[in-house]
C-alpha cells in the first residue's frame, strides 16, 4: 500500500530527475550565431567558438602592355598611346562550405596621351591560361580607367601560371581622338 509519505518521495523524486534534465540540457555549450559555418541547434549557450566565412584576394600575377598607334594618318602615329596593366587574382576562402577558389584576370588600361580617346582593342594570353578578349572602351587624357574583368567564360584555366610573354594586346580599328 502507498501511503502519503511514499507519494511525496515519488513526486519529489520526478521533480528532482525532471529538474536535473532541463538543467543539463540548458547548458549546452557551442556556438549560437546562425551566421556561423560551425552553428550548433542544440547550443543555448555561447561559448565564443563561431567561425565565420573569411577569403583574401591576392594578386598573383601582373603584366604590363603598351599599344602604339600605327595608324598613318593618326596625329599619334608611332606614339605609345596605351598602357595595359593586366592582372591576375586569386580567391581562396578559409572552408569549403564557404565557397570555392576562383581566379579573376582584371584589365587597366591607361590613356598616355593629351586627348581622350576611344578604342576598340583585342586583348590574348596564349599558354597556360588562355583567353581571347575584345571590349571598345573611352578613355579620358591622361588618365587610367578600370576595365573590368574578362568575363569567366572566355579564360580557360584562370588559375593558371599568369606570364607577360604569353600576352598580346592590339587596337581592331582606329583609335578616335577628341
Amino acid at each position: 500500500m502507498i501511503t502519503m509519505n511514499h507519494k511525496f518521495f515519488f513526486t519529489c523524486l520526478l521533480l528532482l530527475t525532471i529538474g536535473t534534465i532541463i538543467t543539463i540540457g540548458c547548458n549546452n555549450k557551442g556556438c549560437t550565431d546562425k551566421k556561423a559555418i560551425n552553428y550548433s541547434v542544440v547550443a543555448n549557450k555561447n561559448d565564443r567558438s563561431c567561425e565565420y566565412c573569411d577569403s583574401t584576394n591576392t594578386q598573383t600575377g601582373s603584366a604590363q602592355l603598351y599599344l602604339i598607334d600605327n595608324n598613318f594618318s593618326s596625329i599619334h602615329y608611332q606614339e605609345t598611346v596605351a598602357k595595359f596593366t593586366v592582372s591576375q587574382y586569386s580567391l581562396d576562402f578559409n572552408d569549403v562550405t564557404c565557397g570555392n577558389e576562383r581566379c579573376e584576370i582584371i584589365v587597366a588600361i591607361e590613356n598616355m596621351t593629351n586627348q581622350d580617346f576611344d578604342l576598340y582593342y583585342t586583348l590574348q594570353s596564349f599558354g597556360n591560361v588562355f583567353f581571347f578578349y575584345e571590349k571598345q572602351v573611352t578613355v579620358p587624357a591622361f588618365q587610367t580607367i578600370n576595365d573590368g574583368a574578362v568575363p569567366d567564360s572566355l579564360i580557360s584555366n584562370p588559375c593558371g601560371f599568369f606570364s607577360s610573354g604569353s600576352l598580346s594586346v592590339s587596337n581592331n580599328s582606329a583609335i578616335i581622338y577628341h
